[in-house]
């Protein structure tokens, strides 16, 4: 047996992906993905609930409509946030080489 075939195959995956899609920051970026939706429409069905006439507990519908509201705006932030820190970082800009290296200074000139 070669040392290449008592490897173990990674098990993450399906294989199709790179491991790096399954990281913590893709961990974070599905919920809050999920949510966000969820919470607007949510925040907009207790908003028109508030709005009838047929309401109530209009104070209630409000407060739940602004709950609904504060963590859409939670979950907005937290995917801008997971968005900005999975850019690639750009490299540093190389400086270019002196074209002509430093030779020893001689002693009678100067």
């Amino acid at each position: 047996m070669t040392a290449s075939a008592a490897r173990p195959t990674p098990s993450r995956g399906s294989g199709r992906r790179p491991p790096a899609e399954f990281g913590p920051l893709a961990m974070r970026l599905a919920p809050a993905g999920i949510a966000l939706p969820v919470l607007i429409v949510a925040g907009t069905l207790c908003a028109v609930a508030a709005d009838t006439d047929l309401a109530d507990a209009r104070g209630l519908w409000i407060l739940a409509a602004a709950v609904c509201a504060v963590a859409a705006a939670f979950a907005w932030v937290d995917i801008l946030i997971v968005v900005h820190r999975r850019r690639p970082i750009p490299r540093a800009t190389r400086v270019a080489p002196p074209t002509e290296a430093p030779g020893p200074v001689s002693p009678g000139r100067g």
